[in-house]
């Protein structure tokens, strides 16, 4: 049993995040408490990762998935997982290309960013499709 540092309620380990940082292996605040807070607080939380990651904010992400009409930029779907859509970047310069759907940003990640290597994975898609 531990108490919640937030909602100062004594609930079972099991309620607790695992955590190796912490003394007894889990964090101070309750799941339930740990989700409320990130709900809260998006703003913040998302803010400082895009911040740190992509050098753009909350507000230039939030534009950029009204400009893609809160869909991908590739599919034109929304994620399928229910995620938020992801920051897709070049990893060599850094700039920030547009919001993808995980699978889309995953595909093009396996793909090594090579437009190349992706229009040869079209090609052969549409040349086995004809037989």
């Amino acid at each position: 049993m531990k108490i919640c540092t937030r909602c100062l309620v004594e609930k079972p380990l099991n309620m607790f995040h695992r955590g190796k940082n912490y003394k007894d292996g889990h964090q101070y605040h309750c799941k339930q408490c740990a989700r409320e807070y990130v709900t809260q607080n998006r703003h913040i939380v998302s803010g400082g990762m895009l911040k740190r990651r992509y050098g753009i904010d909350y507000d230039d992400y939030e534009l950029m998935l009204k400009q893609q009409n809160g869909v991908c930029a590739i599919c034109g779907k929304v994620d399928p997982y229910k995620r938020a859509l992801a920051v897709d970047h070049d990893h060599s310069t850094k700039k920030v290309r547009g919001l993808l759907c995980n699978p889309c940003n995953t595909s093009l990640g396996k793909m090594h960013d090579d437009p190349a290597l992706l229009r040869r994975a079209a090609e052969y898609l549409e040349e086995s499709s004809k037989s």
